[in-house]
């Protein structure tokens, strides 16, 4: 299975939009990346799921500022 690729500048500037679509775009986009980080960032793997939550929340709410779309990869 080949990686979900990270969301284009164009599908991010549909999301800050509100396009439902981008939104679920991006965040499959970033869903593995961020799983992966968290996972390896917890002790206990019980947290994992509660805190990718967390941090897909923040970035759906992070939408709305204006940044480079390759500065979230960051994270």
């Amino acid at each position: 299975m080949s990686p979900t690729p990270l969301p284009d500048e164009y599908t991010l500037r549909a999301a800050r939009r509100g396009s439902r679509p981008a939104r679920e775009a991006v965040l499959a986009g970033y869903l593995p990346l961020i799983y992966n980080l968290v996972a390896r960032a917890l002790p206990d793997p019980a947290w994992v799921d509660d805190a990718v939550v967390e941090v897909l929340g923040a970035l759906v709410t992070d939408l709305d500022e204006p940044r480079d779309a390759a500065a979230r990869q960051s994270w």
